[in-house]
C-alpha cells in the first residue's frame, strides 16, 4: 500500500504543475541572436538588372557603414522566396561578434534597418532570421502554403493571397508577412502562325529555339584557360532584345536556304502574367512566411 503521505504530496504536485501551466504564458519557440540574418530587397516585377544593382549597391553602402554589421553578402538577380528574378536582391547581413554590439539585439538592429529602407521607394524589404533549431526550414517564424484546389484558376489562387495577406496584416500578432506570388508582370507574347511556318519549310523547333538563344540564353560548351573551366553562353547583346522591334534581328532559314524573319513567322504583343508558378502536393500553390510580432 503507497502510504497517504506520498499521496497527498503526489497530489500537491499535479496541482502545482497545474497552476503553473495555467499561469506561464505560452508562445512560438522564441528566436535567438544567432550573429547574422537575411534581408530581400524587392523592386516592381519586370524591373531590369541594372535597376536593381543600383537600388543594391545604395544598400550596401549603408549597410557596410552601419556600425553593428560586420560584413555583406549579396546576390542581386536570385530570391529565397522566388528563386531567380531579376527585380530582387538577397543578402546575408553577417553583425559584429556580441560583445562588440554592446548589448544591441538583431532585433533592434532589423528595426533601424527597416526604418531605413522605408525610404526606398522603389522597392520594398523582407527580414528573415535563421530557424532556432538547425534542419527545421531554411527561415525562422512560420511558413503556410495556400493551394489551388479542384477546379480553382490561378486568378481564383492570386485573389485568395490577396485577401489572406490583407487580414493577415491587420493582426497585431504577426509581422514581417510575405508571400512568393509573382503576378501581373509584363510579358511578350510571341503567337507562332504554325501554318505560315510549315509552309515556309522551317521546322517549328527552330523559331523556338532561336528565341530562346538570342532572348534567353543558350549553354554552349566549356573551355579551359589559366587553370580555371568557363561556360560559354549564347545570348544577343542587351540592346540588341530589349524592345519588341528587336525580333526583326532575329532569322531562321527556310527550306530554300533564304532567311526569314522570325516577326514574319508571327505576331507579337504585350500581356501579363505569373512569373514562377509554384505547386505544392500537385496543386498550384503560394508560400506565405511570416513571424510572430
Amino acid at each position: 500500500m503507497v502510504p497517504k503521505r506520498i499521496l497527498a504530496l503526489f497530489g500537491m504536485v499535479l496541482i502545482a504543475i497545474w497552476v503553473l501551466n495555467a499561469l506561464v504564458p505560452t508562445s512560438f519557440m522564441p528566436q535567438e541572436d544567432q550573429g547574422y540574418f537575411r534581408m530581400e530587397l524587392e523592386l516592381p516585377e519586370g524591373a531590369t538588372l541594372e535597376r536593381t544593382r543600383r537600388v543594391t549597391g545604395r544598400a550596401i553602402t549603408f549597410l557596410n557603414n552601419y556600425p553593428h554589421v560586420d560584413y555583406v553578402l549579396n546576390v542581386t538577380g536570385s530570391s529565397s522566396r522566388v528563386g531567380s528574378s531579376q527585380a530582387r536582391t538577397d543578402f546575408t547581413i553577417i553583425l559584429k561578434p556580441w560583445n562588440e554590439r554592446r548589448g544591441v539585439s538583431v532585433e533592434k538592429i532589423i528595426a533601424d534597418l527597416q526604418e531605413e529602407f522605408s525610404r526606398y521607394p522603389e522597392s520594398r524589404v523582407f527580414f528573415t532570421t535563421p530557424p532556432v533549431i538547425p534542419g527545421l526550414g531554411s527561415f525562422g517564424g512560420f511558413e503556410m502554403v495556400l493551394e489551388a484546389r479542384g477546379d480553382a484558376s490561378l486568378e481564383d489562387l492570386q485573389r485568395a493571397t490577396d485577401t489572406l495577406m490583407y487580414y493577415a496584416s491587420q493582426r497585431k500578432e504577426l509581422a514581417g508577412l510575405s508571400s512568393s506570388l509573382q503576378k501581373e508582370i509584363l510579358q511578350l507574347y510571341f503567337d507562332v502562325n504554325r501554318d505560315k511556318v510549315k509552309l515556309s519549310g522551317v521546322p517549328l523547333a527552330n523559331v523556338f529555339s532561336t528565341m530562346k538563344a538570342f532572348t534567353g540564353s543558350v549553354y554552349v560548351n566549356d573551355f579551359n584557360t589559366f587553370n580555371r573551366i568557363y561556360r560559354v553562353y549564347l545570348q544577343a547583346e542587351a540592346p540588341y532584345r530589349a524592345y519588341k522591334d528587336n525580333l526583326n534581328l532575329f532569322y531562321v532559314r527556310g527550306s530554300n536556304g533564304v532567311m526569314i524573319p522570325l516577326t514574319s513567322l508571327g505576331t507579337t504583343e504585350y500581356t501579363t502574367g505569373p512569373g514562377t508558378i509554384k505547386r505544392f502536393n500537385m496543386f498550384n500553390s503560394v508560400t506565405v512566411r511570416g513571424v510572430a510580432a
